[in-house]
């Protein structure tokens, strides 16, 4: 399991935009269990990814739990981390 936290320059509403498309049925193919403006959860192949976001000052602050898709999820943190306005969603590898 996997707990990670990132700050994003991205608005909160983009950032689980861009987890439905990066984990979801488009992405890497995982069903969406559930989703509103704040949180997002996947499950998937015996595991799931938990996404909770909050507005912070120049952006917002993204919480993610992992289980079994570790890999996956640094990368899409990863990804969230280093977003630039202007910039495409983050997309799988």
């Amino acid at each position: 399991m996997l707990r990670i936290t990132v700050k994003t320059k991205m608005d909160p509403r983009k950032v689980i935009t861009s987890a439905l498309s990066y984990f979801g049925p488009s992405g890497i193919g995982l069903k969406e269990v559930s989703s509103d403006e704040a949180n997002a959860v996947f499950q998937g192949a015996g595991g799931g990814i938990e996404i909770s976001v909050s507005p912070d000052d120049a952006g917002a602050a993204v919480e993610a739990v992992s289980k079994e898709w570790d890999h996956q999820l640094k990368d899409y943190m990863g990804q969230l981390r280093r977003w630039k306005e202007g910039k495409g969603m983050p997309k799988p590898l």
